[in-house]
């Protein structure tokens, strides 16, 4: 299976079988038996292949048990953007949660999913995630284990699924790439998706189905890829991407009507909070005065999670030099510099020396750049990327610097929330000046695409 985004197209080719395109427009997902190493605690893996292709980064992509992950045997899902393991029983009790590495869409994923005892084992794209222990055994659901959503048909995930097998022990990844022995003689199901129904190719003959809302049988499932799984005739199929869904927050002051709701203009409507003393409109500005308390609250920053590819622009002006402890401006962030999940204060003490701008990440500095002949009530149009380990800052469209060895992940745990123009409340680092607006790319936009924000 593979893909190639061109015009704003998905095109996706085949020549190893059907794929099935699961997902909300759809509410299909696929269904499988009760098998007896998924019905108890034995140890099992699954290996499952699909790309998410949908606006909503949210859904199931294989359970057990109930609708919910309070009523769960276990639970492998993508929740608020990333990839997590849900061990669980009735109402929760001895469920074990863990949530690691953010999602990214047009991606093929290739995830190994196993539990051993109570470890649970998490590996995407052959690499080990997710290695940790639970209290307490899931209870046995008596319901199929379904691919692409819930039992009960909800929290679908909008995914093209080419390949979902299981087996009966927990294997190492080795074995399962190679396919050796071991996963030879303990593989249960090797689904296959051929004319409408959901083909085990393993001996075991556990033929899974097709479904719809409410364990409706589907009639017209959406497929991509070959009607014959055996056939070398490559097909293609093609799927519209809007243009905009690369744009997943976009917030501007012009937007502003009285009130502490700032809209967000990009289609995902992820609308913003004006918190502590309401701003100004003026002259294409929301007023910020420097109060500890004042700024702007997000729903949510997405993509500036994990190792996803982003580009982050914030504009805005600042209106005054200040000096200790009120020398740093906070101009986005979760949390505060030291233990926050990312934060990016900019120094503005005076015009004439160089002004540093650091972007910090659990508490380290990942990036510092520096800024000569800082003014004041001047627009800057300052721009963050990430590409791969790749972090770079630009300023009004000019390279500042980059990090190169950018590995780790930017965490998920604060609680705080992410904020313009405040590290956090209560603190010295409020912006005092002006907001002009926001913008949040699913991608790192090249140097061209940057100069011309």
């Amino acid at each position: 299976m593979s893909y190639l985004i061109s015009n704003n197209r998905l095109i996706v080719s085949s020549n190893r079988g059907k794929a099935i395109r699961t997902g909300l427009a759809y509410s299909k997902f696929v269904a499988c038996p009760i098998i007896p190493v998924l019905q108890t605690a034995n140890d099992f893996t699954i290996r499952v292949k699909f790309i998410l292709i949908g606006n909503s980064l949210d859904g199931v992509i294989v359970s057990k048990g109930g609708g919910s992950e309070n009523n769960i045997q276990w639970l492998l899902d993508i929740e608020g953007g990333n990839f997590r393991i849900y061990q669980g029983t009735v109402n929760g009790v001895g469920w074990g949660s863990w949530s690691y590495e953010a999602a990214k869409r047009f991606h093929w994923y290739d995830i190994i999913y196993s539990r051993q005892g109570n470890t649970v084992k998490l590996s995407i794209d052959g690499a080990a995630y997710i290695n940790n222990s639970y209290a307490g055994t899931a209870v046995a659901w008596a319901t199929p284990a379904t691919f692409g959503g819930y039992s009960t048909g909800t929290f679908p995930l909008e995914a093209i699924f080419s390949q979902a097998t299981i087996w009966n022990s927990s294997l190492p990844i080795s074995d399962i790439i190679n396919n050796t022995t071991a996963a030879q003689n303990n593989l249960i199901v090797d689904y296959r998706f051929i004319n409408g129904n959901v083909q085990d190719s393993s001996p075991n003959g556990f033929h899974g189905d097709i479904w719809n809302d409410g364990l409706n049988r589907a009639t017209t499932p959406q497929y991509v890829g070959n009607f014959n799984p055996d056939s070398s005739v490559v097909e293609q199929r093609v799927i519209n991407i809007p243009a905009s869904n690369e744009v997943v927050l976009e917030l501007n002051a012009s937007d502003y009507v009285n009130g502490n709701v700032l809209p967000d203009s990009s289609s995902y409507k992820r609308n913003a909070l004006l918190i502590g003393l309401l701003p100004i409109l003026s002259g294409g500005y929301l007023t910020f005065t420097g109060n500890n308390n004042q700024g702007i609250k997000l729903n949510d920053a997405p993509y500036i999670t994990g190792k996803r590819d982003f580009t982050l622009l914030i504009e805005f002006k600042i209106a005054n030099y200040r000096s200790a402890p009120r020398d740093w401006c906070a101009i986005i962030g979760k949390g505060n510099y030291q233990t926050g999940d990312y934060t990016i204060l900019m120094h503005i003490t005076d015009g004439t020396s160089p002004q540093p701008i650091n972007f910090y990440s659990n508490g380290t500095v990942i990036l510092t750049v520096m800024v000569n002949n800082l003014a004041i009530n001047t627009n800057y149009k300052l721009v963050y990327t990430r590409s791969g380990n790749i972090l770079s800052c630009y300023l009004n469209g000019i390279l500042l610097g980059s990090n190169s060895s950018f590995t780790t992940a930017i965490p998920i745990s604060n609680t705080n929330g992410n904020t313009i123009g405040l590290e956090s409340l209560g603190t010295n680092y409020a912006l005092e000046g002006g907001f002009k607006r926001a913008k949040i790319y699913s991608r790192a936009l090249n140097s061209t695409e940057i100069a011309a924000l």
